[in-house]
């Protein structure tokens, strides 16, 4: 029997819900997203036949576990001031929230169907098509000029967002009535945002920068990420520091020289700091 035991472990329905459920499935979506992004520049690189199609994969494993986390919060909210005893599991949830939906809203950025396009040479597959890239533009520019998002009102926007994961679990940008990428980016900084998601959100800038011919907006996608990365690594252990040297998400970040450069000197402030306390 060659069944993979982490993903069966993932699977198991006596498992569901338990905190490191959750976990499972958000870190096989992170693998199978850095597989994907692996493939995607090197398509000549070997991996086992169970492990083909990583980026549906990657897409399958975190709409499956912001389904079930947002439908756990929404039934939390329904029983508020009943059950004492939810009360860690739910605060365990709108810790995680942030952090799984930065990543479902990258999975779709970067693998829904028509909104990308290879470059004309092919040598960076997964560009935004045209209308795409303005879009992202526009939306990269507001985020920029947002000095504190609010942050009530999440009942609704959880519904909502619910609904479009209950519909089929593949909020697309093609149709009025489905969430976006974007809207789901908005929604997240309605939440408490902590260093994890704010890792998560650098990711995501970076890959808006990334697939970007626009020099300027390019550099804008980039300053973003590296707001959020940066207030995300004062905070993150040293292990997450290091990681950001190699992250796949951010490698378009690093090869960029201002970007890369101020990386880099992060890191190194940081290690400083870190030998001295």
């Amino acid at each position: 029997m060659n069944e993979d035991p982490l993903r069966t472990a993932s699977a198991n329905r006596i498992l569901e819900r338990e905190p490191d459920w959750y976990r499972c499935n958000y870190m096989l979506a992170v693998a199978h997203s850095i597989l994907a992004q692996r493939r995607e520049k090197d398509p000549t690189i070997a991996i086992p036949p169970r492990l083909e199609n990583p980026e549906d994969r990657a897409r399958q494993c975190v709409v499956r576990v912001a389904t079930v986390l947002e439908s756990d919060l929404s039934s939390f909210a329904r029983k508020r001031g009943k059950k004492e005893e939810l009360r860690g599991a739910r605060d365990f949830l709108l810790a995680l929230e942030p952090t799984v939906l930065i990543l479902l809203a990258g999975v779709i950025r970067r693998w829904t169907w028509g909104t990308r396009t290879a470059s004309p040479d092919g040598s960076r597959p997964g560009h935004e098509g045209p209308a795409e890239a303005s879009r992202l533009r526009r939306f990269v520019a507001s985020m920029t000029r947002r000095s504190e998002p609010p942050r009530s009102g999440t009942e609704p926007e959880r519904e909502r967002l619910l609904e479009a994961l209950s519909r089929n679990g593949l909020p697309t940008d093609t149709a009025g009535s489905q969430l976006t990428h974007t809207e789901i980016i908005e929604y997240v900084y309605r939440l408490q945002l902590d260093y994890r998601a704010r890792y998560n959100l650098a990711c995501y800038y970076a890959g808006i920068g990334d697939g970007d011919t626009e020099l300027d907006a390019q550099r804008s996608s980039y300053e973003r990420a590296f707001s959020e990365l940066s207030a995300a690594l004062r905070n993150a252990p040293a292990d997450l520091v290091r990681w950001s040297q190699h992250d796949p998400s951010l490698d378009g970040f690093r090869a960029d020289p201002e970007s890369g450069i101020k990386l880099r000197k992060l890191a190194r402030t940081l290690a400083a700091e870190s030998s001295k306390a």
